[in-house]
C-alpha cells in the first residue's frame, strides 16, 4: 500500500513539475495567476523547506539521509502496523520527498508554483509531505490518546 501511494504521488509531481518547467511558463510571465489568497507563480528554489538556505551537495546529503532514515524507520517500526492510513502517510511523505530529492539532485533546483499570498510559494511535493506528516501525527496522537 505506501508504494501505491508513494509511486503515485511520485509519478504524479514530476509529470507536473516537467509540465510546469517546460511548457506552462515557456513563454508566460513568471506570475500568470493571481486570484484573492492564491496564485500561480514559478520560482525555482535551490535550498531546502521554505527556501532555507542549505544548498549544493551538502543538501543533497541532508536530503538522501532523511529519506533513509524515514525508509529505515518505516520498514523497521511502521511496516507491520495494520492501519491503511499509516501507509498513506508514509507513502505521501516519502513520495513527495523522493520527488523533490530527484528535481534538487538532477536538475539543480526544485520547481515552486503555488503561490499563497501570505505563504511561501510551494509544489504539490511539498504538500504530500505536509498531508503525509499531518497523518502519521494524527495516528501517533490517536495512538497515545487510546492508551
Amino acid at each position: 500500500m505506501p508504494l501505491v501511494a508513494l509511486s503515485i504521488t511520485a509519478l504524479l509531481v514530476g509529470i507536473f513539475a516537467q509540465w510546469i518547467r517546460l511548457g506552462f511558463f515557456a513563454d508566460a510571465p513568471r506570475e500568470i495567476l493571481d486570484w484573492y489568497w492564491v496564485g500561480i507563480k514559478y520560482a525555482e528554489n535551490t535550498g531546502i523547506a521554505f527556501s532555507f538556505p542549505l544548498e549544493g551537495v551538502l543538501l543533497s546529503v541532508v536530503t538522501i539521509v532523511l529519506i533513509l532514515a524515514i525508509l529505515g524507520y518505516y520498514f523497521r517500526y511502521a511496516r507491520p502496523h495494520p492501519s491503511v492510513w499509516t501507509h498513506v502517510g508514509y507513502g505521501l511523505l516519502l513520495g513527495g520527498a523522493i520527488s523533490n530529492a530527484y528535481e534538487r539532485i538532477f536538475v539543480g533546483y526544485v520547481v515552486d508554483y503555488i503561490s499563497l499570498r501570505y505563504f511561501a510559494v510551494f509544489n504539490i511535493a511539498d504538500a504530500a509531505i505536509s498531508i503525509g506528516v499531518l497523518i502519521l501525527l494524527i495516528l501517533a496522537w490517536n495512538e497515545r490518546t487510546a492508551k
